[in-house]
C-alpha cells in the first residue's frame, strides 16, 4: 500500500520549514538597549583594591610598612572589611 501522496508532500513541506528555522537566515541579529539605560556603576570597593594593587606594583620591593599600612587603611575604609 502506498503513502497518500498529500500527506508525503505535507510531511516534506513541514520538514524543510523545521530546516529552515533551525538553519537560520545567516544575519546577525544587533540588539539594542534603550539610551536612557545607564552603565553600571564602578564599585568603589573594588576600584580602591585596584589602586592599592597598582601602587604596591609601583613601589616593587620598596614598600614599606607604613605604606601597606596605610594603603589597607584606604581599602578598609571604603570597603568596610570586605
Amino acid at each position: 500500500m502506498n503513502p497518500d501522496p498529500d500527506l508525503v508532500a505535507h510531511s516534506r513541506a513541514i520538514a524543510a520549514e523545521m530546516d529552515r528555522r533551525n538553519r537560520g537566515d545567516g544575519r546577525v541579529r544587533i540588539v539594542r538597549t534603550p539610551a536612557s539605560r545607564k552603565p553600571p556603576a564602578i564599585d568603589p570597593c573594588r576600584a580602591a583594591k585596584a589602586r592599592r594593587q597598582a601602587e604596591l606594583k609601583r613601589v616593587g620591593l620598596k614598600r614599606t610598612f607604613d605604606l601597606l599600612r596605610r594603603l589597607d587603611d584606604e581599602v578598609w575604609d571604603v570597603c568596610k572589611g570586605f
